[in-house]
């Protein structure tokens, strides 16, 4: 397996399982009737986001770096609100940044998950500034040929202040309770399934978790090779700190 097969199957693993713990931290449906019709500017997705986010991923979403929080949420989260919210279709919301300047609706669920994210953090929404650094990322993009003849694009300036895995790391402290997505079997034909469980932080492996399993959240009916007790190693990407006790965004 080549290096950039190997860079594609991480990638595919760390989405699928950002899928996994979307659909369980999810609060909201397609029947909440809380929610009527789709905002129409950017100060009315946020009441959208509060209703439809659950505490837990709120949580982690508010927490983490701005550029790690959004960049998880994006691709899917992201993907749902393009198409949901009507970005591609010529919807008030798409309307309200067209005349701001944003043309990509993947650019406008980019600005509308990180204002979300300052809005939670009571930080300036400062979209005139996100808007300018659209544009340079724009302006900046290189555009290579490989020996190979494939077309590689790099944007620079995404680099600029991204986090490390080692600045992470401080984000997931030894001893923090964390939801981590295992899998198991289900059924008469062995179905693959997935579950959440409960695991404590215990350490640290190059750009994994050391965690131990506490508790295992799966009906009888679930087969697996998980036990209360184990150690394992997982990504950041695919835990999720359990919020404290009595804590609920203000």
């Amino acid at each position: 397996m080549t290096v950039m097969q190997k860079r594609k199957n991480y990638h595919m693993k760390i989405k699928l399982t950002l899928v996994l713990i979307l659909i369980s931290f999810l609060s909201y449906g397609q029947n909440n009737d809380i929610l009527k019709g789709k905002p129409k500017t950017l100060e009315e997705t946020f009441y959208y986001l509060d209703e439809m986010i659950g505490d837990t991923l709120k949580y982690n979403f508010m927490i983490l770096p701005e550029d790690v929080a959004t960049s998880r949420l994006n691709f899917l989260f992201g993907m749902w609100i393009r198409n949901d919210w009507g970005l591609w279709k010529n919807s008030d919301l798409e309307q309200f940044f067209l005349r701001k300047g944003v043309v990509h609706p993947d650019d406008m669920s980019g600005i509308i998950l990180t204002s979300y994210h300052r809005k939670l953090n009571r930080e300036p929404i400062d979209l005139n500034g996100q808007i300018n650094r659209i544009e340079r990322i724009y302006n900046t993009m290189q555009i290579d040929t490989l020996d190979n003849g494939q077309i590689q694009v790099t944007y620079p300036e995404l680099s600029i202040g991204k986090t490390t895995n080692e600045e992470l790391r401080k984000y997931y402290s030894k001893g923090d309770s964390v939801i981590v997505t295992l899998s198991g079997k289900k059924g008469l034909f062995k179905k693959n399934v997935t579950f959440n469980s409960v695991a404590i932080i215990e350490g640290y492996k190059e750009n994994k978790l050391q965690l131990k399993l506490i508790e295992l959240n799966k009906s009888d009916k679930i087969k697996t090779e998980y036990k209360i007790g184990d150690k394992i190693d997982a990504w950041t990407a695919s835990c999720s700190l359990i919020p404290p006790k009595n804590w609920k965004k203000q």
